[in-house]
């Protein structure tokens, strides 16, 4: 009788594990397809100015005169930004 009980109690935890392995994969599918539809919605200015937002709003250690001043690396940034031949030809310019 007790092997009966542990044989049961196996077979429907591999079955819930199984059900939660597909749930996942299915959640892990559905949250990739979002993604590429909402890059899929975007212009290319606007796919290029996400995935380089990181760089123009790092921050970098400073030792020199600005130390700690973020408004140095920001202005910086932005000054690349308006006057990189790159952003001019994303810009269309």
């Amino acid at each position: 009788m007790t092997n009966i009980i542990t044989v049961l109690a196996f077979i429907i935890a591999v079955i819930t594990l199984i059900r939660e392995i597909i749930t996942h994969k299915k959640e892990a599918k559905r949250s990739v397809n979002k993604a590429e539809t909402r890059l899929a919605m975007l212009s290319d200015y606007d796919i290029v100015a996400e995935r380089t937002k990181a760089i123009e709003t790092e921050q970098q250690e400073n030792a020199g005169e600005h130390f700690r001043d973020e408004t140095v690396y920001l202005n910086r940034a932005e000054a690349i930004r308006l006057n990189s031949r790159f952003f001019d030809y994303v810009n269309g310019k």
